[in-house]
């Protein structure tokens, strides 16, 4: 599998690597049940329910939950 960005020069795609580093960092500091729904409110432009250590555009959070869905990777 390809993990390089599609577009290297669009800062909103993140490769498979890049994402589980995002996740993990995410997971450091926020309960695993709640990761979900600061993701969900980033990717809709909501301020998360938790403070989260990354910043992230609405773009980068909706890639983040669909590759947690489709198993990371």
């Amino acid at each position: 599998m390809d993990n390089t960005p599609k577009n290297p020069s669009d800062p909103e795609t993140l490769s498979d690597e890049e994402m589980m580093k995002l996740i993990n960092e995410i997971l450091d500091s926020v309960p695993p049940e709640q990761a979900e729904a600061c993701l969900l409110a980033i990717a809709e432009g909501r301020p998360p329910p938790l403070e989260v250590p990354v910043d992230l555009a609405p773009a980068q959070a909706n890639s983040l939950l669909l590759f947690l869905h489709r198993g990371g990777g």
